[in-house]
């Protein structure tokens, strides 16, 4: 979308660096997602965290 903003307003060349790098960011937008609906379908995401925060005081 930046790209063809870029385009109109500034005039400047939508080339093959600018498809492969929005090409790219999909994609790994595309695999958080997928891990993310693995992760509540196998229940992964129930897992105890790394840093527990300290109790209230």
């Amino acid at each position: 979308m930046a790209a063809v903003v870029g385009f109109y307003a500034y005039g400047e060349a939508i080339d093959l660096w600018v498809f492969l790098g929005g090409g790219i960011i999909i994609l790994s937008n595309l695999q958080a997602f997928l891990a993310e609906r693995r992760g509540r379908i196998t229940g992964a995401a129930e897992v105890e965290p790394l840093v527990r925060p300290d109790p209230p005081r």
